[in-house]
């Protein structure tokens, strides 16, 4: 029998069923934002993490489209911090764990490090 659901993969050490909620959240996440949803930071690397990292990297053009200011400055703007805020609070329902959801600039991401980013939707 045929499955509508994908295949399971690596979701870092986020463990079950927490990885399934997580790959929805990151659903609704691409759909907003349409682009790659990545799992960065501890919960990659240890099962002792205490929070879920996630990073979109916008492009230029998307992320002034956005107005979002100088990435520079983006902890100042508050359209910024507002979605931040708000995925990352959606994030928290729907994982059930605190979510740091971040929106990056693509010439100013910090994250460069393959190892260190999960694509999960």
């Amino acid at each position: 029998m045929e499955s509508d659901y994908p295949e399971p993969r690596f979701c870092g050490y986020v463990g079950m069923p927490r990885a399934l909620y997580l790959e929805s959240f990151a659903r609704y996440v691409r759909d907003i934002f349409d682009t790659d949803v990545l799992l960065v930071g501890s919960a990659l690397k240890t099962k002792d993490w205490h929070d879920l990292d996630i990073v979109v990297v916008l492009s230029d053009d998307e992320w002034d489209r956005y107005g979002f200011g100088d990435p520079k400055d983006r902890f100042q703007n508050k359209r910024w911090g507002a979605y931040c805020l708000a995925v990352s609070n959606l994030g928290k329902k729907i994982v059930d764990c605190d979510v740091d959801f971040q929106v990056h600039q693509k010439s100013y991401n910090k994250i460069h490090d393959q190892d260190a980013e999960l694509k999960i939707a």
